[in-house]
């Protein structure tokens, strides 16, 4: 007898079920296709960042020397061009602070700004501000400011016409039209931005000496100077579409296992009437297939259609879903659905026809612990290890590992702890029973209702194990990407205050010194703080890594009220004395030096006390005592120093610095609050991707949880029945359903509390190895209770409609 078709019919009558099934696999596909189109608008907006091209750009002319308004005008008049406008800067000075006139149309597809309040200038003398500059130099709408070139010549008086919004590389920056700045600076072009017929505008190009490229070629080579940034960024979004992709088939087959577990009396009549146990099997496959291809289909759509609302509502770039990729996608979940089916299938399939005489719809469990569960289980534990012996084999605990094996070693990093779960679902049911025990002892004492609660979840513990791997799998996504921010954020700021230790760096040019009364006057100067005097010199450092011509410094970093912020990864800047060093942790990965080690800087050997976390320390990878420079007989004039703000804030003080400095070309001096907002602007873009990507990954366990604990309370109405028909009241029916929930959310939180912080170590170890990991000590707890508490909740509203039941009509329930 063929058993599809009639197993079809019986679904279609009772359809509450299967809409929760097809609910599941369509927020899978929708969270797997939006995270592949949030993967690549996380990218294209991070390239954004990093490339002063805009998307919208067809090609790019790149200028020689000696390009102007004239070159300007023949390259709009190319064939083929439907919008030109010219790149340039020219830097000056408004008061005594340094700032940028930046050319950039102010509208259009090739504009880089965002007005945000008044009208973008149109007519000269007019100008925008970018919101660093209007908080720099107290700027508003209608305001005149002086802007003087720094190579001489009176000042602009120009009017401020708009506040913008402006990428954060262009730093303090004022915007006008191209031919306007082309005016004011006497500035060259530094290239010019297209939009048309690539091909036309490259023929039109070629009788000229102009280089014309597309905007896809010169945006790759922007970028490529960021390459490093790129490739972690793309590895660790690609990691967690893995993930999501995971969470989804897992999710799938929680709720097709419970699904399929209901229908025991149903699947037994079939078998009684002469269905073989292969039909069954095929008939669930059937189920599983239509349901994955319809709920499939309408996840995916809606996946394309949210991805094109969110760059009307978040500053990120438009994705371009591609037909071959939806297409994957939706073959995908249907694929991994039927193969999810299968196991389920297979053991629903094995029901007995007297299961149809029986008074009972609950199924009877098998052993927790299988002779197929427990080689399933170790195969998997063996593969996890077996994974990570590779990783490090290529280098996962070392610093000096070969170059472009970081896609590798997270590769390895997700797939082990992905074995290592599966090996955790494969002995769940067995994990489960001491920690329900544990459980029942502590709950006893709260009443009959808490124990009954508590013997409700562990009487089936397969069914106990497939509810709680879903709130498991929540915390472990939740704790990973908890643990990976973490120790991102920690190592970031700990990075930027040891690069930017104070507010200005004034410098010297190489071989000379600073004038002998400045660093004296900055000191007396009211608008200025702490003032920090130094040397750098290059000198030439042997370490066991061989041996480098660097610079070094004698900053007496502590002295820096920033210093605080400063992390050492090993030893103390405390400990920086005569005869002793300290670097920062790239010197140390390059050079394989360490606390203890001794260097032979100049003729002198000198022991490391202290590696810094970050690149550089003060602008440099080394600092040394000022006796040992001495020492080595350096000119004691300072070549450099260090400025912190007085309490008159950033402005005054960069106003009094150039006033003191009477902004010679000579001297480099560079605002250091603008260099780490511009840094911080780009971690902060990088994270915000990531942890977009992270929460619709979360997301989807967090939906899984609450499906499969509204099919759990669903699935098992007669017991209700029975439970109210011998007493219990709705009260207290509630409150055991509820708590056999929350009885499932905390076996999730106690299994996926290691996996979680394993796989965000993993993470950070092959992606940023020389970040010190940081658990989120204070948010764990947060996080378990609330996995528990949307555990509990997500159980209510079921457990709700069985406590209303009456018990005459619950005992009569298939």
């Amino acid at each position: 007898m063929s058993a599809v078709v009639p197993h079809l019919r019986a679904v279609r009558r009772t359809p509450a079920r299967l809409v929760l099934c097809g609910l599941t696999i369509a927020l899978a596909a929708l969270f797997i296709t939006g995270t592949l189109l949030g993967r690549d608008m996380a990218m294209r907006t991070i390239t954004s960042e990093l490339t002063s091209i805009p998307d919208a750009a067809s090609a790019v002319v790149q200028s020689p020397s000696g390009y102007g308004p004239a070159q300007l005008d023949r390259i709009e008049d190319f064939p083929g061009v439907t919008e030109a406008t010219g790149r340039v800067s020219g830097s000056g000075l408004v008061g005594s602070v340094e700032v940028e006139l930046t050319a950039d149309p102010g509208q259009g597809p090739l504009s880089r700004v965002q007005v945000e309040a008044g009208t973008y200038p149109r007519a000269p003398g007019e100008v925008a501000v970018s919101e660093r500059a209007a908080e720099r130099l107290g700027l508003h709408v209608g305001d005149a400011v002086d802007f003087a070139v720094q190579d001489g010549g009176a000042p602009h008086s120009l009017t401020v016409t708009a506040l913008v919004d402006s990428p954060s590389a262009d730093g303090v920056a004022l915007y006008a039209p191209d031919r306007e700045v082309l005016t004011r600076t006497a500035a060259e072009l530094s290239r010019v931005d297209l939009t048309g017929d690539v091909p036309a505008i490259m023929q039109s190009a070629q009788p000229t000496a102009m280089t014309v490229l597309s905007a896809a070629d010169a945006r790759q080579a922007e970028v490529r100077q960021s390459q490093d940034t790129v490739d972690r960024v793309s590895v660790l979004l690609s990691a967690f579409v893995v993930l999501a992709a995971l969470a989804s088939i897992m999710v799938a087959v929680s709720a097709f296992r419970i699904v399929f577990a209901q229908r025991i009396r149903h699947l037994a009549m079939l078998r009684a009437l002469g269905a073989t146990r292969g039909g069954l099997r095929r008939a669930l496959v059937a189920e599983g297939a239509s349901t994955a291809l319809i709920a499939g289909a309408a996840g995916t759509a809606l996946a394309v259609g949210i991805s094109r609302l969110v760059p009307l509502v978040a500053p990120v770039a438009a994705a371009s879903p591609s037909p071959l990729m939806l297409g994957s996608v939706l073959v995908g979940v249907v694929v991994a659905v039927v193969l999810a089916v299968l196991a389920p299938a297979r053991d629903a399939a094995r029901v007995s026809p007297l299961e149809a005489l029986r008074s009972t719809t609950r199924p009877s469990e098998h052993k927790a612990g299988t002779a197929t569960r427990t080689v399933v289980g170790a195969a998997l534990l063996a593969v996890g290890v077996l994974l990570m012996a590779l990783a490090v084999s290529q280098g996962l605990l070392s610093r000096y590992r070969p170059a472009g094996s970081t896609e590798d070693l997270v590769l390895f990093g997700v797939l082990a702890a992905a074995a290592w779960f599966g090996a955790y679902l494969a002995f769940a049911p067995r994990l489960v029973r001491p920690v329900l025990a544990g459980a029942h002892r502590s709950v006893r004492r709260l009443g009959p209702v808490a124990t009954l609660a508590v013997r409700s979840a562990g009487g089936m513990p397969r069914r106990a194990a497939a509810v709680s791997s879903v709130v498991a799998l929540a915390a472990t996504l939740l704790i990973a990407a908890l643990t990976a921010g973490e120790t991102m954020r920690e190592h970031n700021e700990a990075s930027s205050a040891a690069e930017y230790t104070a507010g200005i760096e004034v410098r010297a040019p190489e071989g000379a010194t600073l004038p002998a009364d400045l660093p004296g006057a900055l000191s007396a100067d009211p608008a200025v703080g702490t003032v920090v005097p130094y040397r750098a010199v290059r000198l030439q450092l042997g370490a066991p890594g061989g041996s480098t011509n660097l610079e070094v410094s004698d900053l007496p970093i502590t002295q820096l009220p920033r210093s605080a912020d400063i992390v050492a990864g090993d030893g103390s800047l405390h400990d920086l004395g005569p005869g002793t060093l300290a670097v920062s942790d790239g010197f140390a990965s390059k050079n394989r030096v360490g606390v203890g080690d001794s260097v032979l800087l100049g003729d002198r050997r000198i022991r490391v006390a202290a590696v810094v976390v970050g690149q550089r320390i003060g602008g440099s990878q080394v600092l040394a005592h000022s006796s040992d420079l001495n020492a080595l007989g350096i000119d004691p004039a300072p070549t450099g120093v260090m400025i912190d703000a007085g309490g008159r804030g950033m402005a005054a003080a960069q106003s009094a610095v150039g006033a003191h400095t009477g902004n010679s070309p000579e001297l480099e001096i560079s605002v250091l609050d603008d260099l780490r907002a511009e840094q911080s602007g780009l971690v902060r873009q990088v994270t915000g991707s990531a942890l977009a990507l992270i929460a619709l990954t979360v997301f989807v366990a967090i939906v899984g949880v609450g499906t499969t604990a509204t099919l759990s309370v669903l699935e098992r109405g007669r017991e209700s029945g029975v439970l109210r028909a011998v007493g219990l009241s709705r009260n207290g029916l509630l409150t055991v359903r509820i708590g056999e929930s929350a009885m499932h959310g905390v076996l999730g939180v106690v299994f996926g509390l290691p996996h979680g912080v394993l796989l965000g170590a993993l993470l950070i170890i092959a992606l940023v190895p020389e970040a010190p990991l940081a658990i989120p000590v204070l948010a764990l707890p947060a996080v378990c209770g609330g996995l528990v508490a949307v555990a509990a909740a997500a159980g209510f509203l079921p457990s709700r409609r069985a406590s209303r039941t009456p018990p005459a009509t619950a005992t009569r329930e298939t």
